[in-house]
């Protein structure tokens, strides 16, 4: 069961390519003996094969020959095709055939699963570091929003580097390094070799903002005004409320059906969270109010709001808020069980 609001006031309503100088190379052409710059006993030589024979990178053709640039910096966009084809490379497939921009493809995946890039169009095209690197791989690998420390951490206890010291430690691994196509590599094959799951799937950040615990605060209030029981404030889908915020904002859109996710339940589930496989969802959602107070007053004050915030039957709240050209996009997420 689906719960939908209509129109409220003020704006309110519920409810394979890779870059570098030459050509990339014909997918065919994998052998690692005609590639002029590889060595068989370079750091990154079995990574690099494995990366060939599991059509994560081709190299390049230039009038030199086949290359594979194993010391050349790469830009965000590129890590991100690396990771998205060792991950999914098949979504990256179909993606890419609706859209004539390579990186176009790569980002609207990013932008799906809530990983770390950058918005600035700029830094998209610079090198990107080792620190950024370990923090979309960590994010993507523990579905969590996660420091860059808390990243590079993850990064030794999963073997996935020793760093460049003697002492595994955030320093010694160098994190404002940009970082090569043959360390890339690297770190994705002793990353395939470790016993943990592989997949691509929403990243949360389970970190309320205080103008969100306003919202919820004052939702309760509200419920403990007409004797209604008070609403969990759920991490998880204040995270995915927060998601849709965002969503909302870089696509230039508002309304309850999304063109990165689909429909509320759709979106709640894509969390990957067992509790909320199955239930009665709703949300409410509004642009333009610049306080937590002023947002509350308007969803009180449209009856078909007010409606799913009093709702007897809702268990759980999220709330998300995500700010963009000084404008401030609001969500509420409502979920309650019906088994």
């Amino acid at each position: 069961m689906k719960k939908w609001t209509k129109w409220g006031v003020e704006a309110l309503m519920t409810v394979s390519v890779l870059l570098g100088s030459g050509q990339p190379s014909s997918a065919a052409e994998t052998l690692t003996d005609t590639y002029k710059d590889y060595r068989a006993n370079a750091y990154w030589s079995e990574a690099m094969k494995w990366g060939i024979e599991k059509g994560i990178t081709e190299g390049y053709k230039t009038d030199e020959g086949m290359l594979l640039k194993p010391d050349l910096s790469i830009t965000e966009a590129q890590y991100l095709a690396f990771l998205i084809r060792y991950l999914d490379k098949e979504e990256l497939v179909q993606t890419a055939s609706s859209s004539p921009n390579w990186s176009a493809s790569v980002y609207k995946l990013a932008q799906k699963y809530n990983l770390s890039y950058q918005l600035n169009k700029k830094a998209q095209s610079l090198s990107i570091t080792r620190g950024k690197v370990a923090t979309i791989l960590a994010e993507v690998m523990t579905k969590k929003r996660l420091s860059k420390e808390e990243a590079v951490q993850w990064m030794y206890d999963q073997h996935i580097t020793v760093g460049y010291g003697s002492q595994p430690t955030y320093d010694s691994f160098q994190p404002n390094t940009p970082i090569s196509r043959g360390q890339i590599m690297t770190f994705l094959y002793r990353l395939d070799q470790q016993p943990i799951e592989k997949s691509i799937g929403l990243v949360l950040d389970l970190t309320l903002q205080q103008e969100e615990k306003q919202v919820g605060d004052m939702v309760n209030s509200e419920r403990a005004k007409a004797g209604e029981k008070a609403l969990m404030i759920d991490p998880v889908l204040s995270a995915i409320a927060r998601i849709k915020a965002q969503d909302m904002a870089l696509n230039g859109y508002f309304a309850h059906l999304s063109p990165t996710y689909g429909k509320v339940d759709e979106l709640i589930k894509m969390g990957n969270v067992p509790y909320f496989s199955r239930g009665m969802y709703g949300e409410n959602i509004a642009l333009g109010y610049h306080t937590a107070e002023s947002v509350m007053d308007g969803w009180m004050n449209s009856p078909s709001h007010h409606d799913n915030i009093m709702d007897h039957d809702y268990s759980h709240i999220g709330i998300g808020l995500f700010e963009w050209n000084g404008r401030k996009y609001w969500v509420q997420e409502f979920f309650g069980r019906t088994w």
